[in-house]
């Protein structure tokens, strides 16, 4: 069994979590060992250490994640994740693409918010979509050293996770939105709790986690903050298994690559 640190909490074997723990009145789920093989870390704070080798998942239930798996399940052949507008400033086909942002700068491409909503009804295979946001973008930059990136969510949630079965090595959970950055914001937490239980041979994890999320005050929190979209967004993204893709990032070129592209596994 691995040693405790100072910060980890919920340390079993072969299961570590790494960061801030969340605050008051989160709703933990317990872990249980996994097979040998596999040790499964929750990178809370994956901007100090990013992860090395493995499978990384990134984790942004509200809306990062989701907006991605909408877009390929729309039809889009070409997504490409920039980590913030000045890179995507450098991209060279901004006129004729799709930006799928929540964040306020200029560019010439046609704008949406990071809208799963938006990302369904604007399906338009035609046009690259480019996607940039506060937190799931910069997770996924944060990924260049793994061995194979992943983006998870509730709207995958077992498409992913027959994945990460059948991955050997350390499996890395990214919550883009964890509670070391955004207290108050447990959704991404309670995903990667439980994609690690589901690892664990607990099929209700989802479920529960769902549960959970539904009982905290993050949902109205949300809803405020985004009037024009969010029941659609909301509903999209509480569905769990409503899109069966699983979008993978690669750097092609790396590591002098822009973008991250996305790609639909097989």
């Amino acid at each position: 069994m691995a040693r405790r640190k100072q910060g980890d909490h919920g340390l079993h074997a072969g299961i570590i979590s790494i960061g801030a723990a969340p605050g008051p009145g989160f709703a933990r789920i317990d872990s249980v060992p996994l097979a040998s093989h596999r040790r499964v870390v929750i990178l809370r704070r994956w901007d100090r250490r990013p992860p090395r080798g493995g499978t990384a998942v990134v984790i942004d239930v509200l809306r990062f994640s989701t907006t991605v798996c909408a877009l390929l399940a729309a039809g889009r052949r070409r997504i490409l994740v920039a980590s913030g507008p000045e890179a995507l400033a450098r991209a060279r086909d901004l006129a004729r693409a799709d930006v799928f942002s929540e964040l306020e700068f200029e560019c010439p491409a046609r704008r949406f918010d990071n809208s799963p909503a938006l990302a369904l009804a604007a399906g338009d295979g035609k046009h690259p979509a480019y996607v940039t946001t506060a937190t799931g973008s910069r997770a996924l930059e944060a990924c260049r050293g793994a061995g194979r990136i992943l983006v998870g969510c509730f709207a995958n949630f077992h498409a992913v996770l027959r994945r990460l079965e059948a991955a050997r090595g350390r499996v890395w959970l990214l919550p883009a939105a964890s509670p070391g950055f955004y207290p108050g914001r447990e959704e991404d937490e309670l995903c990667a709790g439980a994609f690690r239980e589901a690892l664990a041979g607990d099929g209700e994890a989802p479920r529960r986690a769902l549960a959970a999320l539904r009982m905290t005050p993050r949902l109205g929190e949300f809803l405020r903050m985004r009037p024009k979209t969010g029941d659609e967004d909301l509903a999209l993204a509480m569905a769990l298994d409503r899109f069966g893709v699983v979008p993978e990032a690669v750097f092609p070129g790396a590591p002098k690559a822009l973008f991250a592209r996305i790609r639909r596994v097989r």
